[in-house]
């Protein structure tokens, strides 16, 4: 190992002592610890969803009825998050990005009013299918508008350096090499490289990244425990 890519390793080591990129234990460390866990994702959607069902609710006139939307209203909410816990939307990984989790979202704003309408169709208490709409349409809004400043606020975290796995990057050639410049210069993605496992690397890969080559592949094993690596790539 030359002594540039030591130093570089030292300096790592000393920035993220906890091994996430942060610098020391503090009450904002542990803060962005939970607000970048699948619980804060789904008590945001939780909140986003309850806000969209109360806000159609209040839109309809007070009537005999109005108890019976708030029940639909409930159930819808209780479903969608089950929807979105089954379909695995709570997870937060390497991309944060809204648009693939479209197709998750508006699964989760409009099967459970269909499935409430038709349960209440079934049971002789339907009501307004305009209702159950609107309840759609309010859902996917609030759903999206949520994740939206949610992964946001998450992105930001990241880029201040909190939750960041220790990420160890198996070959030291120009893939390898492009693969740590990327993690480097995207800490959003939450993976800090912090060195490279090659018996036979090129000569320049460790100075391209400032990345030490830490052993073998044969030492993968060893090293995953040795430098506490969450993610290896």
């Amino acid at each position: 190992m030359s002594e540039h890519a030591d130093t570089a390793q030292r300096s790592i080591e000393a920035r993220a002592p906890f091994g996430d990129g942060i610098e020391e234990e503090t009450l904002g460390a542990r803060v962005a610890t939970v607000f970048l866990s699948p619980l804060a994702v789904g008590l945001f959607d939780a909140l986003a969803l309850t806000w969209g069902v109360a806000l159609v609710v209040r839109l309809h006139p007070a009537s005999a009825t109005s108890e019976r939307l708030s029940t639909a209203g409930l159930a819808t909410v209780i479903l969608a998050l089950i929807w979105l816990w089954r379909k695995r939307m709570w997870t937060v990984g390497a991309d944060l990005g809204v648009l693939d989790e479209l197709p998750g979202l508006a699964g989760a704003a409009s099967v459970p009013p269909l499935a409430v309408f038709f349960f209440a169709s079934l049971v002789g208490a339907a009501h307004n299918p305009v209702f159950f709409a609107e309840i759609g349409l309010m859902l996917f809004a609030a759903l999206v508008l949520d994740r939206t400043i949610v992964r946001m606020a998450q992105r930001w975290l990241r880029r201040k350096g909190y939750g960041r796995k220790a990420t160890l990057i198996v070959g030291a050639g120009h893939v390898g090499s492009l693969i740590a410049q990327r993690l480097l210069r995207h800490p959003e993605l939450g993976l800090r490289p912090i060195g490279f496992v090659d018996k036979d690397p090129l000569a320049d890969s460790s100075e391209r990244s400032h990345l030490p080559i830490l052993g073998s592949s044969y030492r993968l094993a060893a090293l995953l425990e040795e430098h506490d690596v969450k993610a290896v790539v």
